[in-house]
């Protein structure tokens, strides 16, 4: 909700139990959630990826393990016009879904586009969350923008944490914002500046000629945002906006939280009305002005000055150890679930001080196979070399590197090897500027909600840091880094290494290296770059023999060529990197991980 003054103050809202309950659906479209830009930001800060849509995230993530198990049950709350039932049912989810609403009129439809699309194992409840209960136990209970609008918040989230069988996960996509949108002035004002910030033809201004203008103090003094008074919502709908407080507080409190990962609505939220979305889907112009707003809501967000207002949940009940496996498809999943204790002997078991590497290697199919049946979640989460990288580090320093040791990750971005191995008992420090250079993510501040194990340094890794004065590690390693790093930095990130390596310590790197295609030059001469560093951290001259070339690079990748297990990025992965560049602009190449692991000298070197 929101609100213009002057004459674009709007009528007030006749008033409605419930404006989803009426004999068409609602409709989004002026919105946030109308705009296909907002949708991407969304599924990004959810799936990790635009393209993937959080639905899709959530079933390939959680979902997809049950899908041929007639025995599972899901129960869905806030079924709407059947959204997520459908979704589920074309997926191949096979055992009973019960779908419930309050409203009646919404309801009969999502029971009818069932009905036609032939799926029975649906049934459609109509179900008050306030005062109702729902018969058995369920594997998966579904709540997407409907807890909070529960009065009887912490009665519902009582009762929903029993009706989950053990092992039984909540997932939820909710709102976490003020009561009935009573913002702070904080937000308020920041609402208002972000605004400011567009053209005049973006906002409800008056056709004066100056659209391309900024508005002008007397502009912005006469129209800007303004917060919803309380009497205006309960008009809209009595329900709107009751419990986002309490949820925020509740669900860590009564549930284990698996994955919460949000994505935004601080600002987007509150501008219907004051910005064009639904023209956003069809003009350049305006889309591009919505990237900025995007872009703004995303920095007071990553900066700590505001939270995310919606919010992504996974939670199961507190003690219970299962859950479901990761499925070997997930190559969207970004972030892979804990596994239980036992997992963790698992592996401790099979690579602790098992886990030979030479100094220098490319990936191999053998070792992601490997990975893929002992570390599926990490093996499957981002569909590129990453898949085969992250899990060969982890198993490799669980050869090198006894659990309890000391770890410094080098440019780390989402934390997903360094989180798995703070749960295998190490102390790990992850070192990103997390400012999106070398395509890497900028959202700081969720990752350190997210994985609270993991040390996060906000910085370029270099000599000085005063975060880690004095500080030893017993490995530095980095993961699909290096090789976005040029001259002069790379010598200093090395001789950073040697500053806080300890002596024996380990110093452990996979990066990408195009073998053949556009760029194969300077990656090979890239890895010769980081192989003599490598070395210089040993103390130790190179041994080279006379009858080999120049380039050690060169040497592995023909050997890799040769090898007919040598891991190869696939055409997806491919795909995946091309982003929004044309196939003429990134055509393909062929790409191996390279891997080094060296032990620093007793004494440690300079480097650079």
């Amino acid at each position: 909700m929101s609100q213009l003054e002057d004459t674009l103050q709007p009528a007030a809202a006749a008033p409605a139990k419930n404006p989803w309950n009426s004999d068409t659906p609602f409709s989004y479209d002026e919105m946030w959630f109308g705009a296909k830009k907002c949708l991407e930001y969304m599924n990004r800060r959810v799936a990790g990826a635009a393209d993937v849509p959080r639905l899709d995230y959530l079933w390939t993530r959680y979902l997809a393990p049950w899908r041929d198990d007639p025995s599972r049950r899901c129960l869905i709350l806030g079924s709407n016009e059947g959204l997520i039932e459908l979704h589920l049912c074309q997926h191949g989810f096979r055992g009973e879904i019960v779908a419930s609403d309050i409203a009646d009129r919404a309801l009969a439809r999502a029971r009818e586009k069932v009905a036609e699309a032939g799926y029975t194992n649906v049934r459609h409840v109509l179900a008050d969350l306030n005062t109702d209960t729902f018969e058995g136990e369920f594997d998966c209970i579904i709540a997407s923008g409907v807890l909070h609008h529960i009065a009887e918040i912490e009665r519902c989230l009582r009762m929903l944490r029993d009706r989950l069988k053990p092992g039984g996960l909540l997932l939820a996509i909710e709102f976490e914002g003020p009561f009935r949108f009573q913002l702070p002035e904080l937000q308020v004002r920041w609402i208002n500046a972000a605004l400011n910030a567009m053209p005049k033809a973006l906002r409800p201004f008056p056709n004066t000629g100056d659209g391309n203008f900024p508005p002008s103090a007397e502009d912005s003094a006469r129209i800007h945002y303004v917060r919803a008074t309380e009497e205006s919502i309960v008009a809209f709908d009595p329900s709107e906006a009751l419990s986002g407080p309490a949820l925020k507080r509740l669900l860590p409190e009564l549930f284990e939280v698996v994955e919460r990962k949000g994505f935004g609505g601080t600002l987007l939220s509150y501008m219907t009305g004051h910005f064009d979305f639904r023209r956003s889907n069809t003009d350049p112009f305006v889309a591009t002005w919505l990237d900025v707003l995007i872009r703004i809501e995303e920095a007071v967000i990553a900066s700590g000055i505001l939270e995310d207002e919606f919010v992504f949940y996974a939670l199961k009940k507190p003690g219970a150890a299962e859950l479901p496996p990761p499925p070997a498809s997930a190559a969207q999943s970004p972030a892979p679930l804990p596994p239980a204790d036992d997992q963790f002997a698992a592996l401790r078991a099979r690579y602790v001080g098992r886990f030979p590497v030479p100094a220098v290697s490319v990936g191999t199919v053998r070792d992601y196979c490997d990975s893929a049946d002992h570390l599926p979640a990490l093996a499957n989460a981002q569909g590129d070399l990453k898949d085969l990288q992250r899990p060969w580090t982890v198993k490799a320093l669980l050869g090198a590197v006894p659990p309890g040791g000391r770890l410094l990750e080098v440019g780390g971005g989402e934390p997903l090897a360094a989180a798995l191995l703070a749960q295998l008992g190490y102390e790990v420090t992850v070192v990103d500027p997390y400012d999106g250079s070398g395509r890497g993510p900028t959202e700081f501040a969720e990752f350190a909600r997210c994985y609270p194990r993991v040390r996060l340094v906000r910085r370029i890794f270099e000599c000085g840091l005063e975060e880690l004065r004095d500080e030893r590690f017993d490995a530095i390693y980095s993961i699909s880094v290096l090789e976005h790093v040029p001259e002069p930095a790379l010598g200093q990130l090395f001789a950073a290494i040697a500053e806080h390596l300890k002596p024996g310590g380990h110093s452990l790197h996979c990066m990408d290296c195009v073998s053949a295609g556009k760029g194969d030059q300077f990656h090979i001469e890239q890895g010769d770059r980081v192989l003599a560093y490598q070395q210089t951290l040993t103390g130790v001259p190179a041994d080279r023999d006379e009858r080999a070339s120049d380039s050690r690079a060169r040497e592995l990748v023909d050997r890799a060529h040769a090898d007919l297990e040598t891991f190869y990025l696939s055409a997806a992965g491919h795909n995946l990197w091309r982003g929004g560049l044309s196939y003429d602009d990134f055509p393909f190449r062929k790409v191996i991980s390279l891997q080094t692991v060296v032990r620093s000298a007793t004494a440690n070197p300079a480097v650079g």
